[in-house]
């Protein structure tokens, strides 16, 4: 007879190994089903911002002159239906003919945002001076000049005036009389000299 409980333990044993190894597979199999079973939690978005494309925006410029002084404010405005980001921390650049020796850029404000996330409709601002008068020792002419800023590693935009299709910086006569272009980094409201 104690053969007979010891063959029965065994089996009963057995049983129980065998009937816990199905109870896990079970459960394992229920996981991998079903991931989200055990948890409560729902996963959050992660829907990423990409960068702008010149296609978003709207790049303006528009100035005004008062008392032998010229400010031109510079608004780049997300025309779009989704956010994007813009680069920051570059510099407007001011294109004007090679043959023009005495213009010079300042940098006022060092760029301080890395970069920018603009919603729908959001703008950000910079702003360009300079000088509207008679700074010169010679006879003056206007320069024809452009303005572009680089929103991000692979895209720049070029700025529009409101008025007429360049912006008019006015240049001395000498070479050595220096017109003195003052930029104003982007932020995200109206920049003051």
């Amino acid at each position: 007879m104690a053969k007979k409980s010891t063959i029965e333990g065994m089996r009963n044993f057995i049983l129980f190994v065998l009937v816990s190894i199905a109870a896990m597979g079970a459960f394992i199999g229920l996981k991998l089903l079903l991931p989200n079973a055990a948890s409560s939690t729902t996963p959050k978005s992660t829907t990423k911002i990409s960068s702008c494309i010149p296609a978003q925006l709207q790049a303006q410029m528009n100035t005004d002159v008062a008392a032998g002084n010229a400010y031109t404010t510079v608004t780049l405005k997300n025309i779009s239906d989704v956010s994007c980001i813009v680069t920051g921390n570059n510099q407007l650049q001011v294109i004007y003919p090679n043959s023009v020796k005495n213009l010079k850029t300042v940098v006022k404000k060092q760029p301080a945002t890395k970069e920018f996330t603009l919603a729908p409709t959001q703008t950000m601002y910079a702003l360009i001076h300079y000088p509207n008068g008679p700074q010169c020792s010679s006879q003056g002419t206007d320069v024809n000049a452009g303005v572009s800023y680089r929103i991000s590693d692979k895209d720049t935009v070029s700025f529009k005036p409101t008025q007429g299709d360049t912006l008019n910086i006015p240049s001395c006569g000498k070479e050595a009389d220096i017109t003195t272009i003052d930029l104003y980094s982007f932020s995200d409201a109206e920049v003051l000299p």
